[in-house]
C-alpha cells in the first residue's frame, strides 16, 4: 500500500509540475480551507475570495454588494438534480449570470461574465491537490480528489490518479470519480472535464460519461503532430523530438490555457437522453477538426475571390465518430464570427455512403 501511494503521488506531482510550466498557480488543498478564508465551509467548493476578485476585474462596474449577489447565485443553484445544476451553471459560465439590481430609482439587468474567454491571461488558473470537500448529505465526512483545476475560483476539471506499478489502472481512477460524484456532487456539478490516469493510460470524459465514452487526447497543437508508438502495456508519444506519456499529451494539449478555455466555451453540450440529460464533450479530433474548419470557413468566405478559393473543404467521418456533434460544435463557433454576420448554416446528412465513393475507396 505504501508503494502504491508513493507511485500515485509521483503521477500527481508530475501533473502539477507540468501545469506549473503551463503557467498555472499551485496551492496545496490544505491551504484552501475556510480557516484560510478561501471558502465559506468545507461543503462549499467555489473559492469565494478568488471568485469575487476575478469577476470584479472582468466586470469593473460590479460593486462589492453585487459581486456577493453573483457569488450566491452561482454557489447556490436551486435544483434537486446535480446534472441539471451543472446545465444551469454551464449556461451561466458561457453566457453570463443575469443580474437584476436597482440603480437609483431605476431597475437594471446586466450580464456578469465569470470568465474572460477572449483574454486567457486575465483569468486566474489554479491547480490544487488533495482539496478536501465535505459530503453533500452527511456532516463530518470528507472526500479529497487528487487534483482540481480552478479558474477564477471555480472548479472546472478534476483528476484522479493511480500509481503506474500499483496494480490499479486508469479505469480504477475512473471508478474513484464515480464514488466521489455520489458523495460530493456539489464539486462535480461545476466540472466540465474529468481525467483518470495511471501515468501510462490517461483518459478524459464528462461527469455523465461511462468509461466507454472516456477518450485519449492525441494531439498538442494539432490533431496530427504527435507520433504514437503502441506496445502491450500502453503507448509512447513523440512530439518535437520529445518522448511523452499520455498524461503529458493531455496536459500540454488540452490544458494549455487558451485551448482549455476554448474547449470549455465551445466544445461542451447537454443532450437529452429520454427524461435525463447527458453532458457531452468533444474528442480531440473533433476539437482540432472544428478549429481548422472554422479557420478555413472564415478565410474562404471573407477573402476568397474565385469559386475555388471560396471552397472550404471536406471533413470525413467514420461511422459512429460523432458527425452530428462535430457539426454542432462547428455551428457554435462559426456563428460567433462577427464578420460573417450570422450566416445561415445548412447541414445535409446521409446515413449511407455514396456508391461512387465506395468504388473510389
Amino acid at each position: 500500500m505504501i508503494a502504491s501511494l508513493t507511485e500515485e503521488y509521483m503521477v500527481e506531482d508530475h501533473a502539477i509540475t507540468i501545469l506549473k510550466n503551463l503557467g498555472y498557480s499551485y496551492i496545496h488543498g490544505s491551504d484552501l480551507t475556510p480557516h484560510d478564508k478561501e471558502r465559506e465551509s468545507y461543503r462549499d467548493v467555489i473559492l469565494k475570495k478568488r471568485f469575487i476578485s476575478a469577476i470584479k476585474q472582468i466586470n469593473p462596474w460590479l460593486s462589492d454588494e453585487l459581486a456577493e449577489k453573483v457569488y450566491k447565485l452561482v454557489s447556490n443553484i436551486d435544483h434537486p438534480d446535480p446534472v441539471m445544476r451543472g446545465k444551469i451553471f454551464y449556461d451561466m459560465l458561457t453566457t453570463g449570470v443575469k443580474l437584476t439590481f436597482k440603480e437609483g430609482n431605476e431597475e437594471k439587468t446586466r450580464l456578469v461574465r465569470l470568465i474572460d474567454f477572449t483574454n486567457p491571461d486575465k483569468n486566474e488558473f489554479l491547480a490544487s491537490n488533495q482539496f478536501e470537500v465535505e459530503y453533500y448529505y452527511e456532516a463530518e465526512k470528507f472526500r479529497r480528489p487528487d487534483l482540481v483545476i480552478f479558474i477564477n475560483g471555480i472548479p472546472l476539471a478534476i483528476f484522479e490518479f493511480k500509481g503506474f506499478n500499483s496494480g490499479d489502472t486508469a479505469k480504477d481512477a475512473f471508478n474513484d470519480h464515480k464514488v466521489k460524484m455520489k458523495n460530493i456532487p456539489q464539486l462535480y456539478q461545476y466540472a466540465q472535464v474529468l481525467i483518470a490516469s495511471d501515468g501510462l493510460e490517461t483518459k478524459y470524459g464528462s461527469p455523465t460519461s461511462d468509461w466507454e465514452r472516456f477518450f485519449v487526447w492525441e494531439g498538442i497543437e494539432s490533431d496530427d503532430d504527435v507520433e504514437i508508438e503502441e506496445f502491450e502495456e500502453g503507448a509512447i508519444y513523440r512530439w518535437k523530438d520529445k518522448t511523452l506519456t499520455s498524461l503529458d499529451v493531455l496536459l500540454f494539449g488540452l490544458f494549455n490555457k487558451e485551448r482549455f478555455l476554448e474547449f470549455v466555451e465551445d466544445f461542451v453540450i447537454y443532450d437529452k437522453a429520454g427524461k435525463s440529460l447527458i453532458k457531452k464533450i468533444a474528442t480531440y479530433y473533433q476539437f482540432y477538426t472544428v478549429k481548422k474548419a472554422v479557420e478555413r470557413t472564415a478565410k474562404a468566405i471573407l477573402f476568397g475571390k474565385s469559386n475555388e478559393e471560396r471552397r472550404i473543404g471536406v471533413v470525413w467521418h467514420t461511422q459512429g465518430s460523432g458527425k452530428s456533434l462535430t457539426m454542432l460544435f462547428y455551428a457554435k463557433k462559426v456563428l460567433k464570427i462577427p464578420e460573417l454576420d450570422y450566416p445561415l448554416l445548412l447541414f445535409l446528412i446521409s446515413t449511407s455512403p455514396f456508391p461512387d465513393r465506395q468504388k473510389r475507396a
